[in-house]
């Protein structure tokens, strides 16, 4: 079946690192993201999108 995924793992940190921790679950918010991840936002971006 075409565009189904899996997910294999989740990482958050509550600061700006470069390890995350593996979570067995999390709390997605829409617009902001992971609740309690430091990328959480409507404002923050990943570095590397900003290239794109």
């Amino acid at each position: 079946m075409e565009g189904i995924g899996i997910v294999t793992a989740v990482s958050t940190s509550t600061t700006h690192t470069f390890s995350k921790s593996n979570q067995d679950s999390i709390r997605l918010i829409a617009g902001l993201g992971i609740e309690g991840d430091a990328h959480q936002g409507k404002t923050v971006k990943h570095r590397s999108l900003d290239r794109v």
